[in-house]
């Protein structure tokens, strides 16, 4: 356990460390306008993000280290109807607000942060099972090929917001790949008799703590609609 928690600590560091280096070379390479509009629909993401994920992540986790599959598979479904729904509104709007030029951009983003989002619920199973390997595979190879994705642009000339929002995308795919081809291989074909109704309802206590600890990425989104982009 010792050796899972301080794996998953320095992933964490790698993974932060990759995708700072990302914002600054995009921040450096971008319009001011350009990087406060990904700012704010990064930061508005990941809150609708975790409301969206209804504490199914923890609820995953929990219901995995009790080996009922059947229950698991059932927050699977859940999680999976979530993300389309609140993925595809989430797109939407922030289509309707983009700016001139951003509207493929922030369409991109916005599909990278619910596959993302989907991803990391997928690996709460992964994590019940004390794996090492899968999580690093994930969490770095997300922010690696965002990375690699701006690092590229840069060099070619390219559109650095644009690249910047279509590899965050191929990594949240990544990312969704990889836990996808995980959980199919170990879980069960147990069957749970829980609905899904039911599951919304035991899985909603792990949700508000999440969900109060990732408003303080809303500040980006505030700050610019009251005091304009230059100010993000």
């Amino acid at each position: 356990m010792k050796a899972q928690i301080a794996g998953l600590v320095a992933t964490r560091g790698i993974s932060g460390a990759a995708q700072a280096l990302a914002l600054i070379l995009l921040a450096r390479s971008s319009t001011t306008a350009e990087f406060a509009a990904v700012s704010v629909v990064s930061g508005i993401a990941v809150f609708v993000c975790a409301f969206a994920d209804l504490g199914l992540a923890g609820f995953v986790s929990k219901a995995r280290a009790r080996r009922e599959d059947g229950l698991v598979r059932a927050a699977l479904r859940v999680n999976l109807w979530s993300t389309l729904l609140f993925g595809v509104l989430f797109a939407l709007c922030a289509a309707f607000v983009a700016p001139g030029g951003l509207l493929l951009a922030l369409i991109l983003l916005s599909v990278g942060f619910f596959l993302e989002k989907n991803a990391d619920t997928l690996l709460g199973v992964v994590i019940a099972d004390g794996n090492k390997l899968v999580p690093t595979v994930s969490n770095v190879g997300r922010r690696g090929i965002n990375l690699i994705g701006v690092v590229v642009a840069i060099v070619c000339g390219w559109d650095a917001t644009l690249a910047y929002c279509l590899s965050y995308a191929v990594g949240g795919a990544f990312a969704q790949f990889v836990g996808t081809r995980y959980v199919r291989s170990r879980l069960s074909d147990e069957r749970s008799p829980t609905s899904l109704r039911q599951v919304i309802r035991r899985s909603s206590r792990y949700m508000w703590p999440f969900l109060a600890g990732q408003s303080r990425l809303l500040d980006a989104a505030v700050v610019t609609a009251l005091t304009g982009s230059d100010t993000a």
